[in-house]
C-alpha cells in the first residue's frame, strides 16, 4: 500500500475534517449519547494535522491541540488495520519531540483503547462520562 504521511494542504484540512466526521459517526458515535455529535463538530480543528494521502484523497488523519494532546485520529474503514494510525501518530510524535514535548495524552473512545494500549498508551483515570461522550484519558511516554 502507497501513501503518505505529510502536513495538509489548504484543500486537504477540509477532506480530513469530513473523514473525521464519517468515521466519528460510524465507529464511535454509537457508544455516544446525541449530544456528542454537536459537541464533536464544536471540537472540530486542525491546530497541527498531519494526513495520510493515497495519491490525491485523504484517508487518514491526526490533529494535536496542543501540550501534546491529540484530539483526534482517524481512518478511512477501508484502510483499518494497515497502519495507517499508527504512521500518523508516530508523525504527531517525532513533531512534538522536536518542540521538546516528550509525552502524548487524548481521550480514547471505547472504539480505540484497544489501539492506543498496544501502542504503549497508559489509562490515568477511570472512564469518564461528559457531553455526551464516554471515554478513557490515556497517555504515552516518549
Amino acid at each position: 500500500m502507497n501513501y503518505e504521511i505529510k502536513r495538509p494542504e489548504t484543500y486537504q484540512i477540509a477532506e480530513a475534517l469530513k473523514l473525521a466526521m464519517i468515521v466519528f459517526t460510524e465507529f464511535e458515535m454509537p457508544d455516544y449519547e446525541d449530544e456528542a455529535f454537536a459537541n464533536f463538530t464544536l471540537g472540530m480543528g486542525s491546530e497541527n494535522m498531519f494526513v495520510a494521502v493515497d495519491e490525491e484523497s485523504v484517508i487518514g488523519m491526526i490533529n494535536e491541540r496542543g501540550g501534546g494532546h491529540v484530539s483526534m485520529l482517524f481512518v478511512d474503514k477501508k484502510y483499518h488495520r494497515k497502519g495507517i494510525a499508527t504512521a500518523l501518530l508516530n508523525a504527531i510524535i517525532d513533531d512534538l519531540k522536536s518542540r521538546g514535548i516528550f509525552a502524548v495524552t487524548l481521550n480514547s473512545s471505547p472504539y480505540g483503547i484497544p489501539f492506543y494500549e498496544k501502542f504503549g498508551f497508559k489509562a490515568t483515570s477511570e472512564m469518564q462520562h461528559k457531553d455526551g461522550f464516554l471515554y478513557l484519558p490515556m497517555e504515552y511516554i516518549m
